[in-house]
């Protein structure tokens, strides 16, 4: 087959990149090695601004049972809340929300599916040349394709970026990812995410927040010391985990445990996120160990980016490396975002760190919802860097 573009992966980032590209007017062909959307392990949350480009970029509107977030909650190890409402730039109140990852995967694809972009599920792509990919279907059938341009979205452990040796990897990112989902949940508060920092000793980071009709889903990313104990007993080490995380067993007093998913959580960012013919988008251009639910947002605002990347290059006839470069240099408050990500997780993950912020914060309420304004991006990344936020978050004495 032959089309303008082939997309490889459909997440949210190649799912949002084809309907994009293919109500640009391109002829799309979309890749991806599952037969239809799956559970996978993720946070399961929808940031405001996610939302937002869902609707008003994507024209994706979500269902009415998606679970709306008001509030964030950042529970230290000491059981002492730090409640923030989330505001958008103007500083009203805005709105995230909580719904599965599989709904969320369904809706995109449908969309680039009701656009004209060809799907092809169940299709493995196992190699790509400079003027085509190959690959085999689930049944064992070999197929081919030509494409003018690849947009690669094929996740943290992209095939596309390690067979065009970009990869460079972050130690200190590869952990466990663990995501657990509860039903019968009746003790939980609606409308708040629930965000647990790193505690001393193996648990990670984790968050938890209510769903429709009585479930609950809590993700959390754990050390790579955890995989022993998770290997003896997955369930067994989630309850000792749970124990250990401030107010959650009460909010979970009387609930099921209803599915259970682990997966190694590869840190990576790329020495570039685009190629000779290739641009990258979502985990396949750089991986973060997300704690607020970035992960959707960027594949969302990335797909944005590479679209408009695309149609450039394709007018000119031109998608060389040095043509594709642009989208470099579009990136850049994107990668800010990434890069306020990691300041965070370097926050997060030490108990004395976080302690020290959430006090001061409780102190400063203005500092505190800039910092979770950056956190759910609606503000731009460089508010991290205000002297509101960095004083407020480090000096007890700043009024």
């Amino acid at each position: 087959m032959k089309v303008d573009i082939a997309v490889i992966g459909g997440g949210p980032a190649g799912s949002s990149t084809a309907l994009r590209l293919a109500e640009m007017g391109y002829e799309v062909a979309l890749f991806d090695r599952a037969a239809s959307p799956k559970s996978k392990p993720c946070g399961e949350f929808l940031n405001p601004e996610a939302a937002r480009l869902l609707s008003a970029e994507f024209g994706v509107e979500l269902p009415k049972d998606a679970s709306p977030m008001m509030h964030a909650s950042l529970i230290p190890p000491t059981g002492e809340a730090l409640t923030v409402p989330l505001l958008d730039a103007q500083g009203e109140p805005t709105i995230g929300y909580s719904l599965p990852r599989i709904r969320t995967d369904a809706l995109l694809l449908e969309a680039a599916k009701g656009a004209g972009v060809e799907i092809h599920a169940g299709a493995n792509v196992r190699k790509l040349t400079s003027t085509s990919l190959e690959g085999q279907t689930l049944d064992g059938e070999p197929f081919a394709c030509e494409s003018r341009l690849v947009i690669a979205c094929d996740g943290s452990n992209s095939l596309v970026a390690r067979q065009r040796g970009l990869v460079k990897s972050i130690p200190r990112l590869k952990r466990i990812g663990i995501v657990a989902h509860f039903s019968g949940v009746t003790r939980a508060k609606a409308g708040v995410v629930h965000m647990y920092p790193a505690r001393n000793g193996t648990w990670g980071v984790a968050g938890f927040a209510l769903q429709a009709g009585g479930q609950a889903v809590l993700s959390a990313v754990v050390p790579t010391s955890a995989s022993e104990a998770l290997c003896l007993g997955q369930e067994a080490f989630l309850t000792q985990m749970v124990l250990t995380l401030p107010g959650l067993p009460s909010m979970l007093d009387g609930a099921a445990l209803s599915g259970m998913q682990t997966i190694p959580s590869f840190g990576h960012k790329l020495s570039r996120a685009f190629d000779d013919g290739v641009l990258f988008v979502g985990d396949a251009a750089r991986f973060v160990d997300p704690f607020t639910g970035e992960g959707v947002h960027h594949a969302l605002a990335g797909a944005l980016l590479a679209a408009d990347t695309a149609r450039t290059a394709l007018k000119k006839g031109d998608v060389s490396t040095a043509s594709l470069a642009s989208y470099g240099s579009a990136r850049r408050e994107l990668n800010g975002r990434y890069a306020a990500c990691d300041l965070v997780q370097a926050f997060v993950n030490r108990p004395w760190m976080i302690d020290l912020a959430i006090r001061n914060l409780r102190h400063q309420p203005r500092a505190a919802e800039r910092l979770f304004g950056v956190l759910v991006d609606v503000l731009p990344s460089r508010a991290l860097y205000s002297p509101l936020v960095v004083a407020g978050a480090l000096i007890p004495s700043f009024r």
